[in-house]
C-alpha cells in the first residue's frame, strides 16, 4: 500500500449566498472575478506564497487550505480580511446583481495531499469534508467553525468568549458540535444565529431548565414589578435595571451557597443596606457607555438561552419585565423561590 502525503491543513471555505438568484450569467461571472481579485488581494497583504496554500475552486465559491502553516489563526485572519473587503466592494458597487456576500466554514485536519485528473494538487479527508459541512448551516457573511479549529482558538486572548456553540446533524444522523464566531465589533459579521439553529432553539426552549441565577432574576423582577414599571420610560432604563438585577441574582445566589466556613460576597452596591431605589440610582450615575456595554454583555452571556422568558426585542432583553413563560417556568421549576427574596429591601 502506498503511503499518502499528509499536512496539516487549515480550511477556509467560503460559498457565495444566493450565487444565482436575480444574477445574470454576466453578473455570476463578475462576482467570482471580484471574490478572486479580493482573495488574491488578502494573500498579498499577508504574504502568503503560493507552496503554503491549495486553491480549490467550487463553481459559486472556493476551499483554501493553509499547509502546515505557523500562525495558529490564519484562517481566521484570512476570513476577516476577506469580509471586510467584501464590504467595501459592496459599498462602492452601484449594481445590486454585482455586490455579494460570502458564508465561511473553518476546519483544520491531518489530510491527504492528493493530484486530481488534470494533475493540480488537491486535498482529501474528514478535515475539508467537515469544513464544507460546517459552512452550509451558516448564513451570509458569517463564520462557522468545527471543532478542531475551535479547541485551536478557545483559549486564546483574541477569541475567548467569542464562540456560540450549536449541535448540528449529518446526513447518517449523527451529531456534531458547530461553533459560531461573534464579535459585535467587527461591522461586516453577522452575528445573528443561523437560521438552520433558530428553530432548534424554539424547540429546545420548553424543556431547558432555569438556571438559579435566572430563575432568581425572575423572581426579584417580579417582587418589585411596580417599582420598575415606573422606572420604564426613564432614558437607558432597560441597561441600568439589567445591571441591578442582575447584581441582585448574583447576590442571592451567593448567599444560598455560603456556609460558617465560607462567607458569601455580595456584587450589589450596598446590598441588605440601601433600598433599591438607591441602588437604582447608583447605577444610573455611573457611566453610561460602561453600563450599556456591561448590560449587553451580562444578557448575552447569562440570559440569552432564556429570550422567551422577559420582555422586550429579540436583542434588546428587559430582564426588569418576566414575560408569561418566564414566570410559569419560575413557578414550575422553583415554587419557593420568589418568597425567599431577602436582597431587595424596600424603596
Amino acid at each position: 500500500m502506498k503511503i499518502a502525503t499528509t499536512a496539516l491543513v487549515k480550511y477556509t471555505f467560503i460559498d457565495v449566498v444566493e450565487y444565482t438568484r436575480n444574477r445574470s450569467v454576466e453578473a455570476q461571472s463578475d462576482v467570482i472575478s471580484t471574490l478572486n481579485a479580493l482573495v488574491a488581494r488578502v494573500f498579498e497583504e499577508l504574504k502568503i506564497p503560493k507552496e503554503e496554500r491549495i486553491m480549490l475552486p467550487t463553481g459559486d465559491g472556493m476551499c483554501v487550505g493553509f499547509l502546515n502553516y505557523n500562525f495558529f489563526d490564519i484562517n481566521m485572519i484570512f476570513s476577516f480580511k476577506l469580509l471586510e473587503g467584501i464590504a467595501e466592494h459592496n459599498k462602492r458597487e452601484q449594481d445590486e446583481a454585482r455586490r455579494f456576500r460570502v458564508r465561511i466554514g473553518i476546519n483544520e485536519n491531518q489530510d491527504n495531499l492528493v493530484r486530481d485528473i488534470n494533475g493540480v494538487n488537491n486535498l482529501a479527508g474528514s478535515g475539508i469534508n467537515l469544513a464544507q459541512r460546517v459552512m452550509n448551516l451558516g448564513d451570509e457573511s458569517q463564520i462557522l467553525l468545527g471543532p478542531a479549529s475551535y479547541e485551536v482558538l478557545r483559549c486564546r486572548e483574541l477569541y475567548m468568549k467569542h464562540f456560540r456553540e450549536f449541535t448540528a446533524l449529518d446526513k447518517h444522523g449523527d451529531t456534531f458540535p458547530v461553533f459560531q464566531f461573534v464579535d459585535e465589533e467587527l461591522t461586516y459579521l453577522n452575528t445573528a444565529t443561523p437560521e438552520v439553529f433558530r428553530s432548534n432553539e424554539i424547540a429546545d426552549f420548553a424543556h431547558r431548565p432555569l438556571t438559579v441565577l435566572c430563575a432568581w432574576t425572575i423572581a426579584l423582577a417580579h417582587k418589585r414589578r411596580e417599582f420598575f414599571a415606573a422606572k420604564k420610560d426613564e432614558p437607558r432604563f432597560a441597561h441600568v435595571a439589567n445591571t441591578l438585577l442582575y447584581h441582585l441574582a448574583l447576590d442571592e445566589v451567593s448567599r444560598k451557597k455560603a456556609t460558617p466556613f465560607k462567607k458569601h460576597q455580595l456584587k450589589t452596591y450596598k446590598a441588605s443596606f440601601a433600598s433599591v431605589e438607591d441602588q437604582y440610582n447608583f447605577y444610573r450615575s455611573q457611566d453610561m457607555n460602561l453600563i450599556a456595554e456591561l448590560s449587553d454583555f451580562i444578557v448575552e452571556k447569562h440570559y440569552k438561552p432564556f429570550n422567551n422568558c422577559f420582555e422586550g426585542e429579540a436583542d434588546h432583553k428587559l430582564l426588569a419585565f418576566p414575560s408569561v413563560e418566564g414566570l410559569r417556568k419560575l413557578h414550575m421549576e422553583f415554587p419557593n423561590l420568589e418568597d425567599g427574596a431577602t436582597n431587595l429591601k424596600q424603596a
